[in-house]
C-alpha cells in the first residue's frame, strides 16, 4: 500500500510538472503570437520612412515593443564615415546614446552580427544595410541595431529571432531611404524647399568653377548644417521639422546676394555657390546667413520654436576641383558644430 501511494504521489508530481510546463509553453506561445503583428506594423512604418532619423525612431520603438525588457536599445545609421546613434531607449529611462565604437563599426562594415557579454548582460549587434551596389561603397548607407539583454531574456530564443527579423526589415527600410536620397539628389528642384537638388547643384558647381578660372573671378562655396534638427523633430514632430526646413530655405534665399546658387544638399544640409566675392565678403555673407536662419520662425503659432545652423565656407583654389573645395567647406562646417554650433568657420 505504501509503495502504491508513493507511486501515486510521484505520478501526480510528474503530472503537475507537465501541466506547469505546458502552461508556461502556452504563455510563451501566446506572447510570441502577440508579437508577430509588431513586425507587420514595423514593415509598414519602415517602408514609409523617408529620413534616417524617422527610420531610426521606428526601429527603436519596434525593438522595444518586441522585447520590452531590453536594458538598452541603440540604432546607428549613416555612411561608414558618418555613423551616428540616431535613436536610443533605456529601460530605466536614462540617456544611453553614444558614439559608435569598434564593435559597431565592425558590424556596420562587415554586415555580420556580433554578441558581447558584459557582466549579466548580452549585447547583440545586428547589421542593417541598404545593399545598394555602387562604385564608392563608403557612401552606401549602413547601420546597426544594438540591443542589450539580460541572460534570462536571451534564454528565450524567439526574442533573438524576432530582433534579427526586425533587422532585416530595417535593411529594407534603409534601402528605401537610400533610393529617396538618390531621387532627391537627381531632381532639378527639391520637392520640400523648392531649392535646387544636389545633382543640379553639383552640375552648376562644375560650370561655375570653369567660368571662374576662365575669367579669373573668385568663387566661394558654403556648407550649412542645421543644429540639432533631430531633437527638434523628436520634440515637435517630423511635420514641424519639414516646416523648419522650409523656413530655413526661405531665409537662405532672402539672405543671399544676387547671382548666388543655393540648394538643399541633403537631409538637414544646404549648400551655396557664391561667385564674384572675395573671402572677406564671403564671410560677411555667411554671418548674415547664420543670423537670418537663427531669426527665422518655422511656425508663427509657436514663436518659441527656433533653429540655428553651423556654417563652413571655402574659396575655390586654382589647383583644386569644386568638389574638393566643397569638402573643405564641409569640414569647416563640422568644426563649427564642434566649436559650439550656430557659428561660422573658414576652411583651411
Amino acid at each position: 500500500a505504501e509503495v502504491t501511494a508513493e507511486r501515486q504521489r510521484s505520478s501526480l508530481k510528474e503530472l503537475h510538472d507537465e501541466l506547469r510546463e505546458a502552461a508556461h509553453e502556452r504563455a510563451v506561445l501566446e506572447r510570441n503570437i502577440q508579437r508577430y503583428p509588431v513586425l507587420l506594423e514595423a514593415c509598414l512604418e519602415l517602408s514609409a520612412a523617408k529620413e534616417l532619423d524617422h527610420l531610426a525612431d521606428v526601429l527603436c520603438a519596434r525593438a522595444r515593443a518586441l522585447v520590452p525588457e531590453s536594458r538598452e536599445i541603440l540604432v546607428f545609421l549613416g555612411t561608414l564615415s558618418e555613423q551616428a546613434c540616431r535613436a536610443s531607449s533605456a529601460l530605466d529611462g536614462s540617456e544611453c546614446a553614444r558614439d559608435p565604437g569598434r564593435d559597431e563599426m565592425y558590424v556596420a562594415t562587415e554586415a555580420r552580427s556580433l554578441t558581447r557579454r558584459e557582466g549579466d548582460l548580452l549585447r547583440v549587434l545586428i547589421p542593417l544595410r541598404s545593399d545598394r551596389r555602387q562604385g564608392d561603397a563608403g557612401e552606401a548607407l549602413r547601420g546597426v541595431l544594438e540591443v542589450a539583454l539580460s541572460f534570462d531574456d536571451v534564454g528565450e530564443r524567439m526574442s533573438l529571432e524576432l530582433l534579427h527579423a526586425l533587422g532585416r526589415l530595417g535593411g529594407l527600410g534603409l534601402a528605401a531611404v537610400d533610393l529617396v536620397n538618390q531621387a532627391r539628389g537627381l531632381a532639378l528642384h527639391d520637392d520640400l524647399t523648392g531649392l535646387y537638388g544636389q545633382h543640379e547643384f553639383l552640375r552648376r558647381l562644375d560650370e561655375q568653377v570653369a567660368h571662374s578660372r576662365r575669367y579669373s573671378h573668385p568663387l566661394g562655396v558654403v556648407m550649412c548644417d542645421l543644429d540639432r534638427l533631430k531633437k527638434y523633430n523628436d520634440t515637435w514632430g517630423h511635420a514641424a521639422g519639414d516646416d523648419a526646413l522650409r523656413a530655413v530655405a526661405k531665409s537662405i534665399s532672402a539672405s543671399l546676394p544676387p547671382g548666388t546658387i543655393p540648394c538643399r544638399y541633403g537631409g538637414e544640409e544646404f549648400a551655396v555657390l557664391v561667385p564674384g566675392l572675395e573671402e572677406r565678403e564671403l564671410r560677411a555673407v555667411c554671418e548674415y546667413l547664420r543670423s537670418g536662419i537663427a531669426k527665422s520662425i518655422p511656425d508663427p503659432d509657436h514663436r518659441d520654436r527656433t533653429v540655428t545652423a553651423s556654417i563652413g565656407y571655402a574659396m575655390v583654389r586654382p589647383e583644386e576641383s569644386g568638389r574638393e573645395a566643397l569638402k573643405r567647406a564641409d569640414a569647416a562646417c563640422y568644426r563649427a558644430k564642434a566649436g559650439g554650433r550656430n557659428r561660422v568657420e573658414a576652411a583651411t
